[in-house]
């Protein structure tokens, strides 16, 4: 007789459908090969696409009122209610507040769960440390306890498993929570897009670092990828951008309407008279068409990041990155990416004029080359999504 767990869906959760389409969409597909998927995340732009891949259905969380406890309350309820009637045999669920209400869930319906955390955003600093703190506590004590009978629980430390995306978050959630270590894991984020690896592959001969396109020795413009944040880095962007009227700067990003955090489209409006400055919205792999053009990747964030992928993108096709020490996510470092000593437009604009010195020079090439190798060795789609299907199979019984 077949086993019916084997029948049921492996569900992929997170708080917006960008998220699962923009970051893991190669891995919904290869679990698709051999399994039923399901994506629960709100419907967005990028809710179309994401269907492509896999089964959706809106999972209506507010995070709009993320400091609603009425709100919070209702997002898990529609979360139970879900995965009640679905029985997945496996959740993989994103972010912080998503594994907040999932692990919970998932305690009740006694289903094995992996979280990933993508960076600890905003709560990720001092000023929030506590809250932080109590968060993953709560996290991890509801992800170790097994549901036996109603008011009966034990300890079942293989019901749930954590994937941290950067060394430096994984070690505070050690020391936060003492897990035991064969439980946690460090993938570094979702990886360069299988996309971007074949095109260098079908284009080897157009794709190698141009020597000849650096001896200009000029850096035509800057580009900054990323959701319109001040905590990633746009408002610093856009101020480089008025100190600097020889250069062309680019953005590429939406405004986040649930963060008050992010610029809204009246200041994107004023922001438009500078003519030296383009927004451009979301485009898909907008890297692409900087390769050997002599443009700059600009990451100032302070943002709780997991690991920046604009930065492996970039190092991949032979750009440049200048970033703030923050962004370095203790993955890449000073031999790949410049780094800024102050994190200010000038500091910035500093550092630009450096790298337009060192075009076509050997300590250029040579941080070129080894960025490049880096994120070739330790960063491929491919990597990534070999490494967490490897997480599952640790389950017991799970045929994934």
């Amino acid at each position: 007789m077949r086993d019916k767990k084997i029948d049921r869906p492996i569900i992929f959760v997170a708080n917006s459908s960008w998220y699962l389409d923009h970051y893991r969409s190669g891995l919904i597909r290869k679990c698709a090969t051999v399994n039923k998927v399901i994506a629960l995340s709100p419907i967005d732009k990028s809710t179309e696409c994401l269907s492509i891949n896999a089964l959706h259905i809106p999972w209506n969380i507010n995070r709009e009122n993320s400091k609603s406890f009425i709100a919070l309350i209702l997002d898990f309820l529609r979360m139970y209610n879900l995965l009640r009637i679905l029985k997945p045999k496996l959740i993989h669920s994103h972010t912080l507040k998503a594994n907040l209400i999932v692990v919970v869930c998932a305690y009740f319906l006694k289903i094995p769960i992996v979280l990933s955390f993508a960076g600890l955003g905003k709560l990720n600093t001092k000023k929030n440390s506590i809250i932080l703190s109590i968060l993953l506590k709560i996290i991890y004590f509801i992800g170790i306890l097994e549901n036996n009978k109603l008011l009966r629980f034990s300890r079942n430390y293989n019901r749930t498993k954590y994937i941290f995306q950067n060394a430096k978050d994984k070690r505070l959630f050690e020391k936060i929570c003492n897990p035991q270590k064969s439980k946690i894991f460090l993938i570094y984020g979702s990886g360069v897009p299988d996309e971007l690896i074949n095109f260098a592959k079908n284009n080897v001969n157009n794709f190698n670092y141009s020597i000849e396109s650096s001896k200009n020795n000029k850096i035509n413009g800057c580009i900054y990828c990323g959701r319109l944040l001040r905590s990633k880095g746009i408002k610093i962007f856009t101020d480089i951008s008025k100190l600097d009227s020889k250069r062309k700067y680019f953005v590429y990003g939406e405004i986040d309407n649930a963060s008050p955090d992010s610029f809204k489209e009246e200041q994107i409006k004023k922001l438009k008279k500078n003519k030296n400055l383009d927004f451009k919205g979301f485009v898909k792999n907008p890297l692409l068409k900087f390769r050997n053009k002599n443009y700059i990747l600009l990451v100032p964030s302070i943002y709780g990041e997991g690991v920046p992928r604009a930065i492996a993108e970039a190092l991949f096709l032979g750009i440049p990155v200048i970033c703030s020490s923050n962004a370095l996510s203790e993955i890449f470092t000073s031999d790949m990416v410049y780094v800024v000593d102050k994190r200010n437009p000038k500091s910035f604009l500093k550092k630009i004029e450096q790298v337009e010195n060192e075009l076509g020079k050997k300590i250029y090439q040579d941080k070129i080359s080894q960025g490049k190798n880096f994120v070739i060795k330790n960063m491929s789609e491919k990597k990534i999504i070999s490494e967490t299907l490897k997480i599952y199979k640790t389950f017991e019984h799970q045929n994934i």
